[in-house]
């Protein structure tokens, strides 16, 4: 291309082909002189979604997959949960708990189970301690205090049917241009907000403790932060919150 003082060069359109799958696709500009010099760079986030791929249960190669929505607890010790909208993000500040729910599938055999994998997005409920200043004049209801050098951490166990899987320490309450999703589906309901893509895993041992303590057809879930100096509360996102278009899901490898 041949670039124009003070003018805009059009370029012929480059097509991507992007996979035939849910995702959150950023694509990244940038533009080089003779010499191999950067001289501009852009991006721009693609959110590829449909509701007709979002499904709840899902099986795939070894693993039967089930996904669930953050404000579709059963119960908390969180007494004003902040709930984000369609239920897509949990918010509550300090120690406490919160359970799900998940139905199992009438033909799944637990007794052959392999193991029992968690992933999900969750950070702190912190920020709002980042902020100085209390003059209720200039704090709006949207306002979401943004990332910054200082981090405050929380910390969380996840319990399945009463067996604590593991445990996670979440470094920070990030608001920035990262949470894409906040900022794209939210309305500005704590824009930029956004966690930490987290695994925990269940091996062989664990997952029979958990199959025995089965009852009802389900799982029940609870993400808990414990009392102490940890306790920084808990944000939990779904996939159409935060920086990835992934809600909390199980993975029951068969």
């Amino acid at each position: 291309m041949a670039p124009r003082r003070y003018g805009v060069t059009v370029v012929e359109p480059i097509e991507v082909r992007l996979p035939d799958e849910l995702g959150l696709v950023t694509v990244a500009f940038w533009l080089e002189d003779g010499t191999g010099a950067v001289r501009a760079r852009n991006y721009v986030n693609v959110d590829v979604y449909t509701s007709r791929l979002d499904l709840t249960t899902e099986r795939t190669e070894g693993s039967l997959v089930l996904r669930f929505v953050p404000g579709d607890f059963i119960g908390s010790s969180w007494l004003d949960p902040r709930i984000g909208p369609r239920g897509s993000k949990f918010g509550a500040t300090g120690a406490g708990w919160v359970d799900y729910a998940i139905g199992l599938p009438d033909d799944l055999d637990l007794q052959h189970l392999k193991g029992i994998r968690l992933r999900f997005e969750a950070g702190a409920r912190t920020a709002h301690t980042r902020v100085d200043w209390r003059d209720t004049r200039h704090m709006q209801q949207g306002d979401y205090p943004q990332t910054e050098a200082r981090k405050v951490p929380t910390e969380i166990a996840v319990w399945v049917n009463g067996v604590r899987i593991g445990t996670a320490r979440l470094p920070d309450d990030p608001a920035d241009a990262r949470g894409v999703l906040s900022l794209h589906n939210s309305d500005y309901w704590e824009a930029g907000s956004y966690g930490f893509l987290t695994p925990l895993e269940a091996g062989d041992a664990l997952t029979r403790r958990i199959v025995d303590n089965a009852q009802g057809g389900r799982l029940i879930i609870r993400f808990e932060v414990p009392q102490g100096p940890g306790a920084g509360g808990l944000n939990l996102y779904g996939n159409r919150m935060g920086a990835y278009p992934v809600g909390p899901t199980v993975f029951l490898d068969t």
